[in-house]
């Protein structure tokens, strides 16, 4: 049985603080299926600075070695490919801590089911300013308004980059 999820957080558990002791910052996780095969991605951050290519090798070499030594049960039969990327300026916002630390910055949302709207109007997609998040809400700025978003609807957010800035 495929079980995406659990494998996303056990590779993250046993990721995370080896390579934290590294420098760098496990953004996420991600089990696909591609055109390919199976692909094992992994965000990498560092504070100073962008992520190179050296730091995602150097991540990849900790990454493979604990996978291979740990046995996780989901991975252990796969044939899968293992990717280290940086999160990039379309960043990924996957943990509650990700929506505090970029407070300030406009975001995509996209919702697991649809968001009524004062109006009556269905919504999936939200774009605005993240104002933080609070006991498992997230706040919006959309058009001068606040929006309220619960945690548990969340699909997938970004940063939204200002290429035209």
């Amino acid at each position: 049985m495929f079980r995406k999820k659990e494998i996303e957080e056990q590779v993250e558990g046993l990721i995370a603080q080896k390579l934290l002791a590294q420098g760098y910052e496990v953004v996420a996780v991600e089990f696909l299926k591609s055109h390919q095969g199976q692909v094992l991605r992994v965000y990498i951050d560092k504070e100073n600075g962008g992520v190179t290519v050296d730091d995602c090798s150097q991540a990849h070499r900790v990454i493979e070695t604990l996978i291979e030594e740990e046995k996780i049960s989901d991975l252990q039969y796969r044939e899968f490919q293992l990717e280290i990327s940086s999160p990039g300026v379309n960043r990924i916002l996957k943990k509650k801590e990700d929506f505090q630390k970029f407070s300030g910055s406009e975001i995509q949302i996209h919702l697991v089911m649809p968001f009524i709207q004062e109006d009556g109007k269905l919504q999936k997609n939200f774009t605005g300013i993240l104002k933080g998040m609070k006991d498992d809400k997230i706040f919006l700025e959309i058009d001068q308004k606040i929006v309220e978003i619960l945690w548990d609807t969340i699909k997938s957010a970004h940063i939204k980059y200002p290429f035209n800035s």
